[in-house]
């Protein structure tokens, strides 16, 4: 186990992915879309949404036989859900953004949130990593901590896939 949350914070976090319709057994697929300071700061090339709908479409072949499922999709940015819901408009796609609006994780924000602030961040954090860890496939980002958090929590590594690497599974295993 990475950790194990306070009972209070599992038992939300499970309450909320709970209230999230098709996403009730592990038949769907999640999306963990980083943004934030990585391209101002760490001047990363982000994956843009049209990358992850061609790895969505590969993975809608290859592990559920054609259909398309519900996405379930984790950021740090809210501004990409209308991106992918316009690309995809009869694709259904849920999100802890449909909550709250966030425009992209900052470090360096961090000292000046409110304790009600961080509490509200780590637990839509919670909610979309474990989101992330219990789907079917994932689809992600190579340069956050969070998709590998989540490689490390997944039963099944191998619907485990990078935007931005062409053969994850090589480059994990050369480790």
């Amino acid at each position: 186990r990475l950790w194990r949350p306070l009972p209070h914070i599992r038992d939300e976090t499970c309450k909320r992915l709970e209230a999230y319709e098709g996403l009730g057994d592990d038949e769907y697929m999640a999306f963990s879309v980083r943004r934030g300071d990585k391209e101002s700061i760490e001047k990363r090339t982000l994956a843009t949404a049209q990358d992850y709908i061609r790895l969505a479409h590969k993975a809608i072949a290859d592990q559920f036989g054609g259909r398309v499922p519900h996405i379930f999709v984790a950021t740090d940015d809210c501004s990409v859900l209308p991106e992918f819901r316009t690309l995809r408009p009869h694709w259904t796609f849920h999100s802890e953004c449909d909550k709250l609006d966030e425009h992209g994780f900052t470090l360096n924000d961090v000292s000046e949130w409110t304790m009600e602030q961080t509490d509200e961040h780590f637990q839509k954090f919670f909610v979309e990593l474990y989101g992330l860890a219990i789907s079917k496939v994932f689809i992600g980002w190579s340069f956050t901590n969070v998709s590998w958090w989540t490689y490390f929590m997944r039963a099944d590594r191998h619907t485990f896939k990078l935007v931005d690497r062409a053969d994850t599974h090589k480059e994990i295993n050369t480790w």
